[in-house]
């Protein structure tokens, strides 16, 4: 079960990292989630949005905005990028997760307050990203050629073709969701266990 975070004395928000811890932590976020996306796994099953939603959570610099946009930016360099319009709604439907992560995992975290912000997420990915799509035909770029018609029955059909890619996004964006937040409420509470020993080990060498 994962507990409610309080703001502690300093005026931080409870379970938050210190703040020079920021920049490591977002550094192993972006890290993580490049590798991931060499890895095989279906299509948008990526912990990308997921650590975007724990940056906006735990990070207090203005680091936490950056994860998703420079995980993508790295790892499409590799991959190969495509549209400019459509990677620029890819890019800030993922990055959505962070402002996500920040409005409703900041200072109080529960379960349900931990499946919101995934499915909100998601949510979030899939109209914007697809929106993206169905806007190649009214801004082309470089010649590009259109999905769909830019008309409403066009961005309709853009959105029902989605919707098979929407449920992988669904569950990444939960499991890797739940296992970030989830092994840090366990290395917190490792720590918090390991603290008194630690203090009582030295009183007895005393």
């Amino acid at each position: 079960m994962i507990r409610h975070a309080r703001t502690n004395d300093n005026g931080r928000e409870g379970g938050k990292l210190p703040r020079h811890a920021d920049a490591w932590l977002a550094f192993a976020l972006v890290i993580a989630a490049i590798a991931m996306r060499f890895a095989p796994h279906p299509p948008n099953f990526t912990p990308v949005a997921a650590a975007a939603i724990f940056a906006g959570a735990m990070l207090a610099s203005r680091g936490k905005w950056l994860v998703a946009p420079i995980a993508m930016l790295v790892s499409d360099a590799f991959i190969g990028f495509y549209n400019p319009v459509s990677m620029a709604f890819v890019y800030a439907g993922l990055g959505a997760g962070a402002v996500v992560g920040w409005a409703l995992l900041r200072s109080r975290r529960s379960a349900l307050r931990l499946v919101t912000a995934s499915l909100s997420a998601s949510v979030l990915f899939f109209m914007l990203s697809n929106f993206g799509v169905w806007l190649i035909g009214v801004v082309p770029f470089g010649g590009s050629v259109a999905y769909y018609p830019t008309t409403p029955g066009g961005l309709y059909q853009c959105y029902v073709s989605g919707l098979p890619f929407f449920r992988w996004t669904l569950l990444g964006d939960f499991v890797y969701t739940v296992t970030l937040f989830g092994a840090h409420a366990l290395a917190v509470r490792g720590v918090s266990l390991a603290i008194p020993n630690v203090i009582q080990q030295a009183d007895d060498r005393r």
